[in-house]
């Protein structure tokens, strides 16, 4: 779930993002839970942070968390493909290749010049 190219902005949110990330990385879950909480407050709506948070809550595997925050970064941005992406990769991670291509197509959808959409509908055709 993790993807570093969510933001592109050097705003104090995408640095404690990006921090977030790189303590993911890490596997430090409490840190990284931390720093996405500090980017919305500083930004309520930014979208990078619940798709972290949500990256987060599917490693500690709390289901319920991982699509409220989804669904979070959905109302905060509804025509991003990270989201769509993210969302995809939810499913696909649950074992649901069906829904997770629906996310992908409409990321692919949403951003048709970009690969990571074709890169994730490829694992989905090559494990089915």
């Amino acid at each position: 779930m993790i993807d570093s190219s969510v933001t592109t902005a050097d705003t104090p949110a995408s640095r404690e993002f990006r921090a977030g990330i790189q303590a993911q990385l890490k596997g430090d879950l409490a840190t990284a839970r931390a720093k996405f909480e500090a980017a919305l407050k500083l930004d309520p709506n930014y979208a990078p942070a619940f798709i972290g948070l949500a990256g987060v809550a599917q490693v500690e595997g709390n289901d319920a968390l991982v699509e409220q925050n989804l669904q979070r970064a959905e109302r905060a941005s509804p025509r991003s493909p990270d989201v769509q992406l993210a969302w995809g990769r939810y499913y696909l991670g649950k074992n649901q290749p069906g829904q997770a291509e629906k996310y992908f197509l409409k990321a692919r959808e949403v951003a048709p010049r970009t690969i990571p959409p074709l890169l994730e509908l490829g694992e989905i055709y090559l494990r089915t």
